[in-house]
């Protein structure tokens, strides 16, 4: 299987956490800069993941003023540069290295969209509050490869109590560009 078919195959939304240590970039809307602390490794479950090029790790518990968002790049993995806008904010840069993570906060039922119905679970067409969405262009350069990745998403609350978060309105566009011969 060409590695850009395994890259879009391997997306993966699941719940679990990932272990080890891991230090993190903030990016904020209101910030004028990023800035790098020391932290552990989330905790929160997993809402969207690439293997080889990193995933997302939150909690979205209802009633909560922010929901935070890491962007983990696996310590085994090479850096990621990554530029971020969360709704119509302004556009942030950052590189994050292995090991380290890039935190968003975002704000719960600050935007809504639009559901459309599913006519193979019978679902009607419906409105759903949101985050404003993340919009994240990733890129990840090796000697053989470089790797992109475009995600867009918002986060909405699972029913009940249990602060796991729901992709609402999200896309990613997965794309390989071999550095050479294969």
């Amino acid at each position: 299987m060409p590695k850009r078919a395994a890259i879009a195959a391997a997306i993966a939304m699941a719940a679990g956490g990932c272990g080890g240590s891991t230090k993190t970039v903030t990016v904020t809307t209101r910030a004028p800069s990023v800035a790098t602390s020391s932290t552990t490794t989330p905790a929160s479950p997993e809402v969207l993941a690439v293997p080889t090029i990193g995933g997302f790790y939150g909690r979205c518990p209802r009633g909560a003023g922010v929901w935070t968002l890491q962007f983990v790049v696996p310590a085994t993995s090479a850096s990621d540069t990554i530029t971020s806008k969360i709704g119509s904010g302004p556009l942030r840069r950052a590189q994050v290295n292995p090991g380290q993570a890039a935190t968003f906060r975002l704000i719960p039922n600050a935007a809504h969209v639009r559901q459309p119905a599913d006519p193979m679970s019978g679902h009607r067409a419906t409105t759903v509050p949101t985050t404003e969405p993340l919009d994240i262009h990733i890129s990840q350069a090796t000697e053989s490869q470089s790797l992109r990745l475009d995600v867009h998403l918002a986060l909405t609350a699972i029913g009940g109590e249990t602060g796991q978060c729901a992709l609402a309105a999200s896309r990613v566009n997965a794309r390989t560009y071999f550095n050479g011969a294969q």
